[in-house]
């Protein structure tokens, strides 16, 4: 399987984008908890996230308790703005869950364009 995500910083809009894929193991997300702690931190202040989870499916119990926390960490490191592209009603189910465990408020949305049009909203 290819990568089962990319992260990448838009610097010139402050913003960080992820795309997540297919169905992950614990590894995966080890791999994934170490490297978003570490990139989240390159945020200037006001910075907005924009996830494509659109290649996404339901993750088992321990890799959604490992999202909840970095969902915790996305808000703890000052985003401003959260969009998730979630075109799959149970996927989508499964994050509003998760952020309402963690108290994070974030934006569902089903297309790139709708979520770029949220986060540069005034």
């Amino acid at each position: 399987m290819s990568n089962p995500f990319e992260l990448t910083w838009n610097q010139a809009e402050n913003r960080l984008e992820f795309v997540m894929r297919g169905k992950w193991t614990a590894q995966d997300l080890q791999k994934w908890t170490t490297t978003y702690s570490a990139t989240v931190r390159q945020g200037r202040p006001g910075w907005t996230l924009l996830g494509d989870m659109s290649e996404y499916p339901p993750q088992s119990e321990e890799v959604s308790a490992g999202h909840e926390k970095m969902m915790a960490l996305t808000m703890a490191s000052g985003a401003s703005r959260v969009a998730l592209v979630v075109p799959k009603a149970v996927v989508a189910m499964q994050m509003k869950r998760l952020q309402g465990n963690a108290g994070v408020n974030m934006k569902h949305v089903s297309s790139r364009d709708e979520a770029l049009a949220y986060l540069t909203a005034a």
